[in-house]
């Protein structure tokens, strides 16, 4: 039987399944809560779904990863349903002796796999008793750099009495530099300068892959570790719009931070940060961690003046729909100036998504020059 946080009432599937087809809102139920209604209501794809959004946005979650160990194990998923438990137990999971008995788990229970991961939490679970405490990762300012590339686009010429907008490109989570490097050609903006900086974080099972903060910190629940490492990201994209002002010329009023599914992320989270550099922000198939919800952060935003673009498919199942329409809601209640275009894609920055990103900058550049000209 699956541990649940509260009591679930059970509702009628085709009710369950006309609640999460709604757009979702700040408030709602999240899709841990959904994902355990899908369960207790025998909903395994359903449930197998949403756990896998949902972790992918909180995989500090143990019980949420425990319950999608159930639900795998009851799709006859044994191999997935151990790795699930494995990272149950990584985040935090301890409770030998109910995963021992829980009968969803009869599937893996002859597993050598199985008998490793209960003496782990049986050793996790003593540790804690032992009032031991847990080694902690502690992030700090450094100097060493992180690595940009630097685009002029056909038509850039470096002339301090004509500045240039700069467009500033982040990667998705896995990536490197070079996976940026085709959208300048894809987009063909003349006379702007590109900068598509590499994010900071080595990824382990990405060999050449780096991500904005290191997930494994959230899934040993190193929770204030993580914000930390998500603030001094941040922070190193506002630094690098201050350094290319110093050796390029950059128009101050012109400046795009334009990010893809973790960048996506990634720049919604440097502009909630840091609001002032940007005129307008861009994500596509992204998404906004849970951390960053608040509506006062979004009140900077609109204070501020910055602009935000989303991009999404509808068919995307690694980041849903719903996200960008949080996103969406979020920016319409403090009044942020917000575009949502939603294409019949999947996770991906289509041909369509970047015509209309495109579009949207030089709107965006338009209006700069046009207020520039007042008197």
């Amino acid at each position: 039987m699956s541990r649940l946080r509260t009591a679930i009432v059970l509702v009628p599937l085709l009710v369950l399944i006309f609640c999460t087809g709604l757009m979702a809102r700040p408030g709602d139920p999240s899709k841990a809560t959904l994902a355990e209604r899908a369960l207790v209501a025998g909903d395994l794809p359903l449930a197998r779904d949403l756990f896998e959004q949902w972790l992918e946005a909180d995989p500090s979650d143990y019980v949420s990863w425990y319950n999608f160990a159930c639900t795998r194990a009851l799709l006859g998923d044994t191999l997935g349903a151990l790795a699930t438990l494995e990272n149950a137990c990584t985040a935090g999971w301890t409770d030998s002796a109910w995963t021992a008995g829980d009968p969803d788990l009869k599937a893996v229970r002859s597993h050598k796999r199985f008998e490793a991961i209960l003496k782990r939490m049986g050793t996790a679970a003593a540790h804690i008793a032992s009032g031991v405490e847990r080694e902690e990762y502690l992030y700090v300012r450094q100097s060493a750099l992180t690595p940009c590339m630097v685009v002029k686009s056909p038509g850039y010429v470096p002339d301090e009495n004509k500045p240039v907008p700069l467009i500033v490109l982040l990667h998705d989570r896995g990536q490197d530099i070079k996976d940026m490097r085709d959208l300048v050609e894809r987009m063909a903006v003349p006379n702007v300068l590109y900068a598509i900086p590499r994010a900071p974080y080595p990824v382990e099972e990405a060999r050449g892959g780096f991500e904005y903060w290191p997930r494994d910190l959230a899934l040993t629940g190193a929770a204030d570790a993580a914000t930390n490492a998500r603030a001094l990201s941040a922070d190193w994209y506002a630094d690098l719009v201050q350094s290319l002002m110093e050796t390029e010329s950059v128009d101050p009023e012109n400046i795009y931070l334009v990010g893809y599914a973790q960048g996506g992320a990634a720049a919604l989270l440097a502009g909630l940060e840091h609001p002032a550099p940007w005129q307008g922000i861009a994500s596509i198939a992204g998404y906004l961690p849970e951390s960053h919800r608040e509506r006062v952060r979004f009140d900077q935003l609109k204070q501020a003046g910055t602009s935000i673009f989303l991009g999404h498919g509808s068919n995307d199942r690694e980041v849903t729909k719903s996200e960008a329409s949080i996103i969406e809601e979020l920016c319409e209640t403090s009044g942020v100036d917000v575009t949502l275009r939603m294409y019949p894609a999947e996770h991906e920055l289509s041909d369509e998504m970047v015509l209309d990103l495109v579009l949207w900058l030089e709107e965006q550049m338009e209006r700069v020059s046009m207020q520039s000209q007042q008197p």
